[in-house]
């Protein structure tokens, strides 16, 4: 009985450790539905094939007027046999916390050290004038090796909040697919 609890815990712990970067994640397509065109425009939104399994996310955008209170809602939803569900994430983060103080959820932890060097929203607010995520790749060994494989839909609502009045700027959405790699 020892040994084959040795053996278990060995081979979850090769597991664990080879699992980075065993997921193969393709963005297919962002749709970027804007909710406030007197506040934001945008120039483009947008996924370029690179090959097969290659792909980078454009979304430039001018922000007509300046932006002091910016939330961010992050909801993941996977497909089913014939719709999307939600699938647990549905977050709020204050981006303009998290950029001041550091401030904010574990979520923008996670996607902060992605997105970080192919943006220029990368100081506190306000926002105003022109902002991108430009060519932005997906580097599996930053996402968690722990997805099912399937369709993934990850709607991102851009907001501003004034005490209890919301003003909806942006809603972007992102398709994309993930696919388990071999671990041995």
């Amino acid at each position: 009985m020892k040994i084959y609890s040795v053996f278990l815990i060995t081979t979850i712990f090769v597991a664990v450790v080879y699992a980075k970067g065993r997921i193969a994640l393709t963005v297919q397509r962002v749709i970027c539905d804007i909710q406030d065109p007197t506040a934001i425009e945008i120039e483009l939104c947008s996924v370029k094939a690179i090959n097969r399994s290659t792909t980078l996310m454009n979304i430039i955008g001018n922000y007509t007027r300046p932006m002091h209170s910016f939330m961010i809602n992050s909801q993941l939803f996977k497909k089913s046999e014939i719709k999307y569900r939600p699938f647990l994430v549905n977050v709020t983060d204050d981006y303009c916390d998290f950029m001041s103080k550091n401030k904010g959820g574990a979520y923008l932890k996670i996607v902060w050290p992605i997105i970080v060097d192919y943006t220029n929203m990368n100081h506190p607010c306000p926002y105003y004038g022109y902002h991108y995520i430009k060519n932005l790749p997906v580097d599996e060994d930053k996402i968690p090796a722990v997805w099912p494989s399937g369709l993934f839909l990850l709607d991102v609502l851009f907001y501003e909040q004034n005490g209890t009045k919301i003003n909806k700027i942006l809603l972007s959405h992102v398709y994309f697919e993930i696919k388990q790699r071999a671990i041995f």
